[in-house]
C-alpha cells in the first residue's frame, strides 16, 4: 500500500494494516500520537489540579450555600463559575494583546483553570455538583 493509501485509509478510519475501522480515539492516537499523549497528560494533571483545589475549598465554593438540586441555585452557581472564567479570560486577554509576561501564574495555568471552570459548569448544570 502506498503512503497516499496508507494516509487516505487513516482519513476514513481504517487501519492499513487489518483494514478495520478505528474508534475515533484509536484513529487519532496513531495519526497524532504526541498531540493525544499530552491531552492525557494535561487532562490527569487538570484532574489532579481540581481535586487538590476543591479539597482546599470544599463544595460551597461553587454552590455559594445554595441546594444544587434547585434550578435557581444552578443558575446561581453556574453564573458565579461564569464570572471566575471572564476574570481568567480577561487577564489572558491583556496578556496576549500587551505581549507582557505574566506576574504570577502562567498562562498555561490561565488556560487550564478556563478548561476546568468550563468542567464544574457541565457538572453543576447536570446537577451532580456535590453529589
Amino acid at each position: 500500500m502506498s503512503e497516499w493509501e496508507k494516509a487516505n485509509a487513516l482519513k476514513s478510519g481504517v487501519n492499513s494494516v487489518s483494514n478495520k475501522t478505528l474508534t475515533a480515539s484509536q484513529f487519532i492516537e496513531q495519526k497524532y500520537p504526541e498531540t493525544s499523549q499530552l491531552l492525557r497528560e494535561l487532562q490527569d494533571m487538570q484532574y489532579k489540579l481540581f481535586c487538590s483545589k476543591q479539597q482546599d475549598y470544599g463544595s460551597g465554593n461553587i454552590s455559594l450555600g445554595g441546594d444544587m438540586s434547585n434550578e435557581n441555585d444552578k443558575k446561581f452557581a453556574m453564573l458565579g463559575i461564569t464570572i471566575r472564567m471572564n476574570d481568567k479570560m480577561q487577564r489572558l486577554l491583556n496578556l496576549i494583546k500587551e505581549d507582557k509576561m505574566p506576574n504570577n501564574e502562567s498562562i498555561e495555568d490561565t488556560l487550564i483553570d478556563i478548561s476546568t471552570y468550563a468542567l464544574m459548569t457541565i457538572i453543576v448544570k447536570k446537577g451532580v455538583w456535590t453529589k
